[in-house]
C-alpha cells in the first residue's frame, strides 16, 4: 500500500510517494486492487498455517481410521481463495467473514 499513499497537487489529482500521477478515480481503482492483493495474501497466509500444521496427517507410514476426512480437509484449504466471494479484511488487518473449513478430529 505503500506505493499509492496519496498527496495531493491538484483538485482532483494524487502523487503516489513514487512519483506517479493518478486522477481521483484511479487512485480509488489502485488502491482497491491493493486492498484486495493484501486481502487474498492474507487468506493465503493464514490458510498456509493450518496446512502446514496437519502436514503429518500425510505421512505414507500412518494409517489413520480418519485420512479420507483429512484429506478432504486439506482440499478444501487448498481451493481456498478461489472458492470464495469475495475476501475482504477489515481496518486492523483482520479476515472478515472468511469460514475455514473444519479441522477432523
Amino acid at each position: 500500500m505503500e506505493d499509492i499513499k496519496k498527496q495531493m497537487i491538484g483538485s482532483d489529482t494524487y502523487k503516489s510517494f513514487k512519483g506517479e500521477t493518478y486522477t481521483q478515480e484511479e487512485f480509488k481503482t489502485r488502491y482497491d486492487e491493493v486492498e484486495q492483493d493484501y486481502s487474498i495474501n492474507k487468506l493465503r497466509v493464514e490458510r498456509n498455517v493450518l496446512l502446514k500444521d496437519c502436514d503429518w496427517t500425510m505421512m505414507s507410514d500412518l494409517n489413520l481410521e480418519n485420512k479420507d476426512k483429512w484429506i478432504l480437509y486439506r482440499q478444501e484449504l487448498r481451493d481456498m481463495p478461489e472458492t470464495l466471494p469475495s475476501v475482504e479484511t477489515d481496518m486492523a488487518g483482520n479476515l472478515v467473514d472468511v469460514v475455514f473449513p473444519i479441522k477432523p478430529v
